[in-house]
């Protein structure tokens, strides 16, 4: 039964308690950990809509039992590296892993520093090419697997690794466990349609049909049709790109659904009771909001992801209206462990701010594209973007234009000024990372061709 105190210190208090009394005592195993990362799930998908709608109802209803961390956002657009920043806790400047350079194993993981202290480690991602063994995903990982298959799939793999007899021997004998899932369905799909769902869906979501357009034009389909539309802004009509968001929103449906039979088949098993369930994305995605498709740029839509925070058997919901980043993951979960802090972890514990404590006055640093020239730092009130000496610099003032619409640059020069000290501070330490001996992969034509048609390459 979840607790009606409102007071979120009182909240976390007694969630503490909970856990550092399981932790005391020999005969129980510290609390488990599950990492579910949705892919491309924008962070309004847990908004209810103009007409009341909500388009991830299990989701919506599994925050209620949890911190859910309004502001929270990726440090980079791309798969690979926010993943990797997502469990190391490392800056994309830092840990440089990325499409043709693998994650470096002088990186400490999370999956290796919770193997430290004891746990049975499990990892189920659904893309084959980057979140996989070659890219260096599979450290720390004592049962690892990537393959395209769908969220239905990949919790079936993750289940059937929690009904192993190894695993449940293992937890009988006190050893808790460390599940990282990754569901890759909302995603842009390189097959006929841009977003793929199950037909009921697409039927609800995308029921107005467009005139002489069928998700393809010109023999362009699927993710190569958001990138032709990047490329040549008038290819796509208004409503055009409002029936595609309609195809992409049926797709968070779907996963949803899926979503919510594996924490049922997690509740079966008693594990909702044990565990430190996170729930976030590694990027969100854009639908002409700044004039481009897909996910490669700064700005809200992209960059903003759902966090949400779930303790062992749930409290009364508390909203953190702090900044927050996914490098803030590994040393949050560190912490509410008892661990050892990771020596070059970047991120802050949220720990704190979970606790009703004050926010910190920081900078968050977004990096697109590998592209030296291209960064953007956020603060809590302003997004800088830089794109290089030859652009103009942009600044927005979220507290007045959330939506990110009106450069300011002009009006704030001091702001822009301290805020570029900070970026020239990262960009020099970023060039620097890139002589550390990670050899550089060389890409298949295949991975170069599904990157190509996902949009992430030209």
């Amino acid at each position: 039964m979840l607790s009606s105190v409102s007071d979120p210190r009182l909240i976390f208090l007694c969630a503490w308690l909970v856990v550092s009394t399981l932790a005391c005592d020999d005969s129980q195993k510290p609390p488990d950990v599950i990492l579910v990362s949705i892919d491309t799930l924008r962070a309004d998908a847990l908004e209810v809509r103009e007409d009341g709608w909500i388009n991830m109802p299990r989701l919506a209803a599994f925050a209620e039992e949890s911190y859910v961390f309004s502001k929270a956002y990726t440090q980079s657009p791309h798969t690979i590296v926010s993943h990797a920043t997502m469990l190391t806790g490392l800056t994309p400047r830092t840990h440089g892993a990325r499409a043709d350079r693998p994650l470096s194993e002088t990186h400490t993981t999370l999956a290796e520093a919770l193997s430290e202290l004891g746990y049975r480690t499990a990892g189920f991602t659904a893309h084959a090419d980057w979140l996989s063994r070659k890219k260096g995903f599979a450290q720390g990982f004592d049962r690892f697997e990537s393959k395209f298959r769908s969220a239905e799939a990949n919790s079936e793999a993750a289940i059937g690794w929690l009904d192993s007899w190894w695993t449940r021997f293992s937890r009988r004998r006190g050893a808790p466990i460390f599940l990282f899932i990754h569901y890759y369905d909302v995603h842009s799909d390189w097959r006929e349609f841009p977003y793929e769902s199950e037909p009921r869906f697409a039927g609800f979501y995308a029921d107005k049909a467009v005139e002489d357009f069928v998700g393809c034009r010109d023999d362009v389909c699927a993710s190569r049709l958001l990138q032709r539309a990047n490329a040549e802004p008038e290819f796509l009509s208004s409503r055009e790109v409002d029936w595609i968001r309609g195809l992409y929103e049926a797709g968070v449906a779907t996963l949803d659904r899926d979503l919510g039979e594996f924490l049922d088949a997690l509740d079966r098993r008693g594990l909702l009771d044990t565990s430190w369930v996170v729930i976030t994305a590694d990027h969100g995605e854009a639908f002409g909001e700044h004039g481009r498709m897909l996910h490669s740029q700064p700005y809200r839509e992209a960059a903003q992801v759902p966090l949400v925070i779930r303790p062992p058997a749930g409290i009364e919901r508390v909203d953190v209206e702090a900044l927050v980043g996914l490098v803030d993951l590994v040393p949050t979960l560190l912490e509410i462990l008892g661990a050892p802090a990771v020596r070059e972890i970047e991120g802050e514990s949220l720990v704190s701010l979970m606790a009703g404590g004050p926010a910190s006055d920081r900078l968050l640093e977004f990096d697109f594209y590998h592209v030296l020239e291209n960064f953007s730092v956020r603060s809590a009130r302003f997004n800088l973007i830089f794109r290089g000496p030859d652009k103009d610099i942009e600044l927005y003032d979220l507290a007045s234009d959330p939506d990110e619409h009106e450069n300011v640059a002009r009006r704030f020069p001091r702001i822009v000024s301290e805020m570029l000290s900070t970026l020239a501070d990262s960009r020099a330490q970023r060039i620097a990372s890139l002589a550390d001996p990670v050899a550089r992969q060389e890409i298949s034509q295949e991975e170069a061709s599904r990157l190509r048609a996902l949009g992430y390459i030209e």
